[in-house]
C-alpha cells in the first residue's frame, strides 16, 4: 500500500470542496496544535492553541474532520515504518507550490545525503560529548532533520534520548510541517517560528519526547 497516495487521494477529495491548499496547511496545523497540547504545562499557551484548533474545526463537518484524523494515522504509520519528508513530498504532489510563494523543498535523498556527511561518526560523538545537538536555522519541511534520524538509525543510535534538535523557520506552515514529522518521529525537538536573521522569536513548539525528558529530569532533581 502507498501510504502517500492514499493521503493526496483523501486531500484531492476533500480539496473538491474547499481547496488542496487550504485541507493540506490545515491538517498539518491541526496535527501541530494537537501534539502540542498532549503535555504542554503554559495554560496561556494550551488555551490559545485549542482555540485555534476550534476555529479551524467549525468550518468542517464531523465526517470531514474524521478524514485529518486518518490522514494523521496514516502519516504516523509511515513515519513509523521509514522516517521521510512525508509533509514535503505531498506538498509538491499536490502541486502546491505554485499556490505557496513559488517555494521548492529539498529532495529527500540530498538531504539524506547531506545529513550522512555532516553526521560523520555518530556514535564516536556520543562517547566523547554524550549527546548530540543538530541545529538547522531554515527547516522548510524538516527533510534535512529527517535525513539526520536515517543517519542516526543507520548507525543503530538510540536517538530518541541522546540527540536534541533544533529548528526554525520564519513561515510558521513550515514550523507545523516540521514540528509534526519530528514529533511523530520521537525527536526530542524545538521548532521556533522565528527569524533567524534578526534573532526573533514569535513561537516555540517543543516536541512530545523534550517535554517528556525535561520532565523526568524535573522529576529527578526533585
Amino acid at each position: 500500500m502507498d501510504i502517500k497516495k492514499d493521503m493526496v487521494r483523501l486531500i484531492n477529495k476533500l480539496g473538491q470542496r474547499y481547496g488542496n491548499y487550504d485541507v493540506f496547511f490545515h491538517f498539518v496545523e491541526l496535527a501541530a496544535l494537537s501534539l502540542a497540547n498532549l503535555q504542554e504545562p503554559v495554560k496561556s499557551t494550551f488555551n490559545k492553541r485549542e482555540s485555534q484548533y476550534k476555529e479551524i474545526v467549525k468550518r468542517y463537518s464531523k465526517e470531514e474532520i474524521n478524514v485529518f484524523a486518518e490522514l494523521l494515522a496514516m502519516l504516523t504509520n509511515s513515519l513509523h515504518a521509514y522516517p521521510d519528508d512525508i509533509l514535503g513530498t505531498l506538498f509538491h504532489e499536490l502541486n502546491l507550490q505554485n499556490l505557496w510563494k513559488a517555494q521548492y523543498f529539498s529532495p529527500m535523498n540530498i538531504c539524506t545525503m547531506m545529513a550522512e556527511m555532516m553526521m560523520g561518526n555518530a556514535k564516536a560523538v556520543l562517547e566523547e560529548k554524550g549527546h548530540i545537538s543538530i541545529c538547522e536555522p531554515a527547516c522548510g519541511s524538516g527533510a534535512m532533520l529527517i535525513g539526520a534520524v536515517r543517519s542516526l538509525l543507520r548507525q543503530d543510535v538510540e536517538y530518541q534520548t541522546t540527540v536534541y534538535m533544533e529548528a526554525t523557520d520564519i513561515d510558521i506552515r513550515c514550523v507545523y510541517m516540521t514540528y509534526v514529522q519530528l514529533s511523530l518521529l520521537d525527536v526530542a525537538a524545538r521548532v521556533i517560528h522565528g527569524n533567524t536573521l534578526t534573532m526573533e522569536t514569535f513561537s516555540v513548539w517543543n516536541t512530545p519526547m523534550l517535554m517528556m525528558i525535561q520532565n523526568k529530569i524535573k522529576e529527578q532533581a526533585g
